[in-house]
């Protein structure tokens, strides 16, 4: 599969999702290429001692919507990982806030790494984190997928 067939076979529930992703009750909403959007229903399970959505929770929503942005826009046996994030915590994500949406976006792709954008709002709209991040990009091979020859 293209690596927006993945995306969407993954959104669609066709495919397992990342466990991480699992964990933290991420769904995938919509996926084109170069775009990719998840959302989460904030709950208890996802707060910090000041009542708001932990920090590393933005961060998580942050790289899954880079990173399924970049590969939306991946051929067949081509991969990615993130290299580097850059996230501003703008407002906190209150757990009364609503569903919280991330949307990725791609504004640069090359042959070896890509860049993305990915904002975090609130329910009711409010930009709550903004980010950038930029991922790199490689060959997969499905016949050694679980060990370290997986990805060259």
């Amino acid at each position: 599969m293209t690596g927006l067939e993945v995306v969407r076979a993954i959104f669609d529930r066709a495919v397992p999702a990342p466990p991480m992703g699992l964990l933290l009750g991420l769904e995938g909403v919509e996926a084109e290429e170069g775009r990719a959007v998840l959302a989460v229903e904030l709950a208890e399970y996802h707060s910090n001692n000041a009542g708001a959505a932990h920090g590393g929770l933005a961060a998580t929503l942050v790289d899954a919507a880079v990173t399924s942005a970049v590969m939306t826009t991946l051929p067949r046996n081509m991969i990615n990982t993130t290299l580097q994030l850059s996230t501003y915590y703008i407002r906190p994500l209150m757990l009364d806030g609503g569903p919280i949406t991330v949307e990725g976006t791609v504004i640069h792709r090359g042959r070896g790494t890509a860049t993305a954008t990915a904002e975090v709002r609130h329910g009711t709209g409010r930009l709550c984190v903004q980010s950038t991040g930029t991922c790199l990009i490689r060959t997969f091979d499905p016949a050694a997928q679980g060990t370290s020859e997986s990805v060259r």
